[in-house]
């Protein structure tokens, strides 16, 4: 009795079709194993697997595959295959065999998903070729390898000799490459852009020691067509080495999926994680920063009244009290201040238009400096460079708030050395301002560097954990970026950038 290989269903939307019919008479034993059904059990097997197996159709069509490869080989061997179904990733293994009169033979196993047009996982296909040489080769047959492999989901290329020189190529491959001259040609010459990515390196070590290469998600960066823009695409692949009858090994079989657009998605998924956690913090620090304003607003600008109607009597008083005056100046400005800086983050996390103004940057570091010095220890070294006439278009508070931050970082993390140095410089680009600074401190670790500007909880005592996360909000608002230039146990450097003013822009460029 011979077994008629069809479709299962009529299900049209199945892309196995054509595939399921040019493996009728294919000598590479072949199983199709569907994913709906429970246990992953057979749904079409060719004529060359019962040959293969000695197995009747009863024994294998509505079996399990765990049930049918019990028959054949051993329990780790059907927990390996059971697994790997579970999985359903493509993927090639060795898989040794025993006959009805108890002899073995070794099999190697490929095994691919077959999805239908929405992307799901519909069958998986198993096929099997012989490693102990007494059979027929069928990747050495050509003709079927083209017949076999021309409609097969994923994309499939095989190659012959040392120089990797291409001779079958699928419809599916030449999609991900793009449309070029590939048949007759070998890889580096096909495709120069692959060879200089290190993947004709990787040809000539399977080539070499026999031993298959498996990539996941690998990136490749490919000439798009008549020599337009690279694009890069993603995928999953073997490459694997083709025998002869004497086992030695002729060429490369190659095998794969793109996976392009599930790598994009994913990369959409956790930027929108990433968007949606930063939002939820935002509207967290919005939430704060209102009740701050709403309850602080008022015992501040009693503070700073105070302050104010203490310097009229003092003024008003024929002693000299100007070490009391100029004390309360310093009330009366840091209350201001505070309170400023309040509105200044509740309007931040409101999303308000900034109001932005011109102003020299060296004016705002020196007055930061002063700030942040009172609050260091009396060893501690600050120093600047900045240049002079350096303008910037932007909220004042709002970049002195930046760098007070990362000053008094720098001053934290230098607070127990013996050598206590925190500088801060700017220079210029085309159309940026760039400042750093830098300190002295044991340095940041690599751990703590992967998140230092995301709002969590911060390791300082008495820190709530957001000075860096609002100083990345801050200089962001207003087109710049900030980051990490380098750390060590020397010290480290931070560095923001932000727009010059375009004045000064118009100024340089004349």
């Amino acid at each position: 009795m011979t077994a008629t290989i069809e479709p299962q269903g009529g299900d049209r939307g199945n892309p196995a079709g054509p595939l399921v019919i040019s493996i009728q008479n294919s000598c590479i034993p072949i199983l199709f194993i569907d994913v709906a059904r429970e246990n992953h059990r057979v749904a079409i097997a060719n004529p060359s697997f019962f040959a293969m197996a000695a197995l009747s159709h009863t024994e294998v069509l509505g079996r399990s595959a765990a049930e049918v490869f019990s028959d054949i080989t051993d329990a780790d061997s059907v927990a390996t295959i059971e697994t790997l179904l579970e999985a359903g990733q493509p993927t090639t293994w060795e898989l040794t065999c025993r006959r009805r009169d108890g002899s073995a033979y070794i099999m190697s196993a490929l095994l691919h998903p077959v999805r239908d047009h929405a992307g799901a996982r519909r069958q998986h296909i198993l096929s099997f070729y012989p490693l102990d040489g007494q059979a027929v080769r069928p990747r050495s047959n050509p003709a079927e390898s083209r017949a076999l492999y021309k409609h097969a989901p994923g994309f499939i290329a095989t190659s012959e000799g040392p120089d990797h020189r291409i001779t079958f190529t699928n419809e599916s491959y030449r999609r991900f490459v793009g449309d070029r001259k590939l048949d007759g040609l070998t890889v580096a010459e096909a495709m120069p852009e692959i060879a200089a990515q290190g993947f004709v390196a990787i040809l000539d070590r399977v080539f070499q020691t026999g031993v298959p290469y498996r990539g996941e998600t690998v990136a490749f960066d490919l000439q798009g067509a008549k020599g337009g823009r690279m694009v890069r695409r993603y995928a999953d692949f073997v490459y694997e080495p083709v025998r002869d009858a004497d086992l030695n090994i002729v060429g490369i079989f190659c095998e794969g999926y793109d996976v392009t657009e599930h790598q994009e998605a994913a990369a959409a998924l956790q930027t929108l994680q990433t968007e949606l956690v930063h939002t939820s913090r935002v509207n967290a620090m919005g939430t704060m920063a209102t009740t701050l304003a709403h309850e602080l607003n008022q015992p501040l600008s009693a503070i700073a009244n105070y302050a104010a109607g203490c310097l009229r009597l003092v003024d008003g008083s024929d002693i000299d009290n100007a070490p009391v005056r100029q004390a309360l100046n310093s009330i009366e400005i840091a209350a201001k201040r505070a309170g400023a800086i309040i509105r200044t983050l509740r309007d931040l996390t409101d999303r308000r238009v900034r109001a932005s103004e011109t102003f020299e940057l060296k004016a705002v570091v020196k007055e930061s400096i002063n700030l942040v010095r009172s609050a260091c220890s009396i060893d501690t070294e600050l120093r600047y460079a900045i240049p002079a006439n350096l303008k910037l278009m932007a909220d004042r508070t709002q970049v002195q708030q930046v760098v007070i931050n990362l000053l008094r970082n720098g001053c934290e993390a230098v607070s127990d050395l013996e050598q206590q140095e925190v500088k801060i410089s700017a220079e210029t680009t085309a159309d940026e301002i760039v400042v750093a600074v830098r300190d002295t401190g044991p340095g940041v670790s690599a751990e703590a560097a992967q998140g230092i500007f995301t709002w969590s909880d911060t390791i300082k005592e008495g820190g709530m954990g957001l000075g860096l996360s609002i100083s990345r909000t801050i200089i962001e608002a207003h087109g710049g970026r900030i980051w990490l230039e380098h750390s060590s146990d020397a010290g480290s450097e931070f560095r923001f950038s932000l727009p010059i003013a375009r004045a000064d822009v118009e100024e340089t460029a004349g």
